[in-house]
């Protein structure tokens, strides 16, 4: 009986702060009243602006999981299959992206990667160059290494005790 009461409850607090006020909101839009209608969805769905937006986030967020996918299974692999010296350290060292905060991540990346990155600075000296070699800042590119970054260890993780 308790353990009942015990998985009732959060099924109870979802239903009431989450499911509920989010049922009501849907209703509420679809109704066909002067203040609310499908219109504005309709006409947020037609919008080529809009669309190429919509687009472009799923296909960041596909592109996102798969480099995820990439970088994690390899290394949770290792960990589940394997034992050696340091392997406590590496997986703690897994749940960085998730004690750092955002802006000191971002700011790290850019640190690295930007423009006037260290990369790029060493590689303009190395190789004699007035340009930076990698442009990424407000790309496509450097999204995906954040994100990469963040959600390989959600990947390490979970796939790893599994396995």
């Amino acid at each position: 009986m308790l353990r009942i009461s015990l998985t009732l409850l959060p099924l109870i607090f979802f239903i009431a702060f989450f499911a509920y006020p989010l049922f009501k909101i849907l209703i509420y839009s679809f109704t066909n009243s002067e203040d609310t209608a499908i219109y504005p969805f309709a006409e947020i769905l037609t919008d080529p602006y809009y669309l190429g937006r919509i687009w472009f986030t799923v296909w960041q967020a596909f592109l996102s999981m798969i480099l995820a996918l990439l970088a994690g299974l390899p290394i949770a692999y290792i960990f589940s299959k394997y034992e050696f010296t340091g392997k406590s350290f590496l997986q703690a060292l897994t749940t960085v992206p998730f004690v750092m905060p955002t802006i000191v991540v971002a700011m790290g990346f850019i640190t690295l990667f930007g423009n006037d990155g260290i990369l790029n600075t060493g590689l303009s000296k190395f190789l004699n160059l007035n340009e930076p070699l990698i442009k990424i800042n407000n790309s496509l590119t450097i999204i995906l290494i954040a994100h990469t970054f963040y959600n390989y260890s959600i990947i390490v993780r979970i796939v790893s005790s599994i396995w």
